[in-house]
């Protein structure tokens, strides 16, 4: 089986992934109500012609290259704590209630990209950027960040790490497509390595 049916989990919920999806796109109607409650404008950060548009989506899907780069170095990784890392983050995919495809990877990386970008970039980091200087705009929601993806501490520390990253990304572009790619596209990257590795375990 292909597409959005293939199977790569223990079980598979289509309802359990579109809670899921919507969820994220939940984060994103939040971003958009903090938008209309907060001086900041999500339309600021928004390009003003499909050539910017364009150029901003090229300059994040260069800017994810180092980040798949470092994390095709972490999946070779001998370290034992790192492989203990690892094969958790493997097992937490694998239980997700839900199997991970093509399909289902585009749609989380998408909604991913999207909501987190407009909600800790565009509104939070904007809004930090307003009473703060800028290291300290993008240090701030990445600590929430990473306190938010916190399944372990290292994982916090990752997510953190990633989201500084990205915050880097959106003050130096000063629109939320870079970033926004950058974030869809490693996550595409991230979840298509997880699920190979997922059906590797499988054939075994």
């Amino acid at each position: 089986m292909t597409g959005a049916d293939a199977p790569s989990t223990k079980s598979d919920s289509p309802r359990l992934f579109w809670l899921t999806s919507l969820a994220g796109i939940g984060v994103f109607v939040l971003a958009i109500g903090l938008d209309a409650m907060l001086p900041v404008s999500l339309l600021d950060y928004t390009p003003a012609t499909s050539p910017a548009a364009a150029r901003n989506f090229f300059i994040g899907a260069m800017a994810t290259a180092p980040l798949v780069g470092l994390l095709a170095l972490f999946m070779r990784t001998s370290y034992p704590p790192l492989e203990r890392f690892k094969a958790a983050q493997i097992d937490f995919l694998s239980d997700l209630g839900f199997s991970l495809s093509p399909f289902r990877i585009v749609i989380i990386g998408l909604v991913a990209g999207l909501g987190e970008e407009a909600l800790f970039r565009g509104v939070l980091q904007s809004y930090a950027a307003t009473a703060t200087p800028l290291v300290i705009a993008i240090l701030l929601p990445n600590i929430l960040f990473g306190l938010l993806h916190a399944r372990t501490a290292l994982y916090a520390i990752i997510a953190g790490t990633l989201g500084t990253y990205l915050g880097a990304l959106f003050a130096a572009t000063g629109d939320l497509v870079a970033p926004a790619a950058t974030h869809a596209l490693y996550d595409m990257a991230a979840l298509e390595i997880a699920r190979r590795e997922i059906e590797k375990r499988g054939a075994d």
